[in-house]
């Protein structure tokens, strides 16, 4: 965002999200989960982590493995993606939440933020520095190839004479 300090900053909705990764709340607790810590969202838990550059990146860092985590167990569509493609759909998911990616890949529907900024600006930008481009999501060239739905019963009744 081309800030001087941009570990230092709050914004975001509300200016709810802090550093340089701009992560909020519940970003911080799926951080803190993985790392096996706490990381509040206190005011002073706030500033402290404003004034942490080497706890931002960790914790954006497992913040991103539990988003590739929470997909790859969600989402076939993701699976099968390359590793730069789903680097780029991490973007997607940083903005929107995992289990928003994981519904974005099955309908193509695109979610946006509270300031009306498209998911969609996050991993088309990484795909494009990554030298890749992602599949039309929600398309039925993406759909699995075997059916998931059950298959019939067979007919076990007796016929009555």
């Amino acid at each position: 965002g081309g800030k001087k300090d941009p570990y230092r900053i709050s914004g975001g909705a509300n200016k709810h999200y802090d550093g340089k990764y701009q992560m909020g709340k519940l970003a911080k607790q799926d951080a803190a989960d993985l790392l096996g810590m706490s990381i509040g969202h206190s005011k002073a838990e706030r500033d402290s982590f404003r004034n942490n550059p080497a706890l931002q990146e960790r914790a954006f860092a497992s913040f991103t493995a539990k988003n590739h985590k929470t997909l790859m167990n969600k989402s076939e569509i993701y699976r099968g993606l390359s590793k730069k493609q789903q680097s780029a759909v991490l973007g997607y998911a940083h903005n929107q939440g995992a289990t928003a990616t994981s519904k974005w890949l099955s309908s193509g529907k695109v979610g946006s933020d509270k300031f009306k900024t498209k998911g969609t600006k996050y991993s088309d930008a990484i795909a494009s520095v990554l030298g890749v481009s992602l599949p039309t999501f929600g398309s039925s060239d993406l759909a699995p190839k075997t059916s998931l739905r059950p298959k019939a019963r067979p007919d076990t009744r007796v016929a009555a004479n």
